[in-house]
């Protein structure tokens, strides 16, 4: 990883944060023929790179902050991360309350641990 992407979310401060992710496994049918399947991070969303969404988790300066995870979402194609109901609702939940629940809709933890 670059030293500009270590840094990223350095000297951040925000008050309540969400880190949103998707992950790309169980979508190896989309990719076929395109990406080869060794070089897809199955934690990812086929964007940005799990790691990089743990650096810029630890990084950020917030006592609240939240990591969630959408198994089969990415940021591209037919399944994607912003027109998802749930990731909808999670994102109100979390407007309103400034917590993430537990689900069986995502994994989440407030550690910026990659799920």
């Amino acid at each position: 990883m670059t030293n500009s992407k270590t840094n990223l979310g350095k000297n951040v401060s925000l008050n309540n944060v969400l880190l949103i992710q998707g992950k790309s496994s169980g979508l190896s049918h989309l990719t076929s023929g395109i990406i080869s399947p060794s070089s897809i991070d199955k934690q990812s969303d086929l964007i940005v790179p799990a790691k990089g969404m743990k650096v810029l988790c630890d990084n950020l300066d917030s006592s609240n902050k939240y990591y969630a995870s959408f198994n089969g979402l990415t940021h591209g194609g037919l399944f994607i991360i912003p027109e998802d109901d749930r990731v909808k609702e999670l994102i109100k939940k979390f407007l309103n309350t400034k917590i993430v629940p537990q689900s069986k809709d995502y994994d989440s933890n407030n550690n910026c641990a990659p799920i």
